[in-house]
């Protein structure tokens, strides 16, 4: 039999480790994802600021519409000119009553159609295609806030404001099991 063989040590080469090349080269996996997490939030930021910029601008623009159709046309103006006429017992002034000065005050004559419930204003909204078709005889202040509530309705819709929802949903998710494992502990 024969004995063992010694080992050639001489010919053989030997590997070091750096410790800190083998962290870094371990801690970029996770480094890349978080960079790749806090790109997206900021694309999801992006995203959500311009359709927040569109919403608005279109908003605005069906305002505008709106207060610039309950003006008098100048061409017009003449013919809805208040008319004064003077009785035995009375005087009677003939106007329109479609004017800015009595929409702002609320003072309407006939069916009441301003002060409807949120469902059913929506739905008219909807049928008239947008915010011109509600806002015929409403205060600044009541159409500000229908371009608002238009605005908000936008962005419920909207793909990004959706995505940062579910994002805020599972954050909220995590904290939640984490508060349950803690409290389970103890």
């Amino acid at each position: 039999m024969r004995g063992k063989r010694q080992k050639n040590r001489a010919t053989k080469t030997s590997l070091t480790f750096d410790e800190k090349a083998r962290r870094d080269f371990l801690n970029g996996f996770h480094k890349r994802k978080v960079e790749r997490k806090l790109k997206y939030k900021k694309k999801l930021e992006e995203q959500v600021k311009a359709e927040l910029k569109k919403a608005k601008r279109e908003a605005q623009e069906k305002y505008a519409l709106a207060r610039k159709s309950q003006r008098t046309v100048p061409e017009v103006a003449h013919l809805v000119e208040p008319i004064i006429e003077e009785k035995e017992d009375a005087t009677v002034t003939i106007t329109d009553l479609s004017g800015d000065p009595l929409s702002e005050q609320n003072v309407f004559i006939g069916p009441n159609k301003t002060l409807v419930d949120d469902s059913s204003e929506d739905e008219a909204e909807e049928k008239a295609g947008g915010l011109h078709g509600g806002l015929v005889c409403k205060s600044k202040k009541q159409m500000q806030k229908a371009v608002n509530k238009k605005i908000t309705r936008i962005l419920h819709k909207s793909k990004a404001m959706n995505k940062k929802k579910m994002e805020q949903t599972k954050k909220n998710i995590k904290k939640k099991k984490q508060r349950e494992k803690l409290t389970k502990r103890k």
